[in-house]
């Protein structure tokens, strides 16, 4: 039985998990990239103290925000870049903590969605002591990449639904895409349940059923197999896209 006093960082121990990555937008005083990057600073003290790694997934759209926000200029953005990795390189990538492949600091994007160009990367990772091990959304960044990490694929869902059979496709595909390198980043996830209609927001990515749990045995099975050096757990909107491996009272 749990005590009262167990936190969500015991819990994870518990579990096996042996990290976090953070999806994290740079240190600006801009839009809400404040506070995240302070929370983020305080949420790495309390995972570092129990032993926990760490690795960044940054958010380059956040350059393209800030722009559209007349926060920053156009012809600064790649400085941005550079000047937001330079900190990361003072402070996080010397970290024992901090997650490394191949003595690299594993650095993710969800995208890239700004920085498109090969010579831009290149440009900011100059920045840095040790080039870091760069892992793009599946589908972007190739060129700049070291490799590729999955995500749900609520593209391929028909009629609202994605099929289980579908998802065992995109696995397969993926995972035969990135034989080539020499290390992995996979991704498991349990379903995907979206609010966005609901609460107005859009009209959804469509249905993934948890099936019981099967469906995020199916993913991690998979990342297993493929020898992964790597394998996050995709729950970054949980509640909000169904995507928890937390118990709920829903799933039973």
């Amino acid at each position: 039985m749990m005590s009262a006093e167990m936190t969500r960082r015991d819990v994870m121990k518990m579990a096996g998990i042996d990290g976090v990555i953070f999806d994290w937008y740079g240190i600006d005083d801009a839009l809400d990239y404040r506070l995240l990057h302070e929370s983020t600073l305080a949420a790495i003290e309390v995972f570092r103290k129990a032993g926990l790694s760490y690795a960044i997934c940054y958010e380059d759209q956040s350059i393209g925000k800030m722009f559209e926000a007349n926060i920053l200029e156009k012809s600064s953005a790649l400085e941005k870049g550079k000047e937001t990795f330079r900190w990361m390189e003072q402070n996080w990538f010397s970290d024992d903590a901090y997650v490394r492949i191949d003595g690299r600091p594993l650095v993710l994007c969800f995208g890239p969605q700004y920085f498109k160009d090969k010579a831009q990367w290149d440009a900011i990772f100059a920045e840095c002591a040790v080039r870091p091990w760069f892992s793009t959304l599946d589908g972007q960044g190739k060129a700049s990449s070291d490799g590729s990490y999955n995500w749900t694929p609520m593209w391929a869902s028909s009629g609202g639904k994605l099929a289980a059979s579908r998802v065992v496709t995109y696995l397969n595909d993926f995972y035969a895409s990135q034989n080539a390198n020499a290390h992995l980043v996979a991704t498991a996830f349990p379903a995907f349940h979206d609010i966005y209609k609901q609460a107005g927001s859009g009209a959804g990515y469509g249905y993934l059923d948890y099936a019981g749990g099967r469906m995020f045995k199916l993913t991690l099975d998979a990342a297993l197999r493929a020898k992964s050096d790597v394998i996050q757990i995709q729950t970054w909107n949980d509640y909000g896209e169904g995507t928890i491996i937390e118990p709920t009272i829903e799933r039973g």
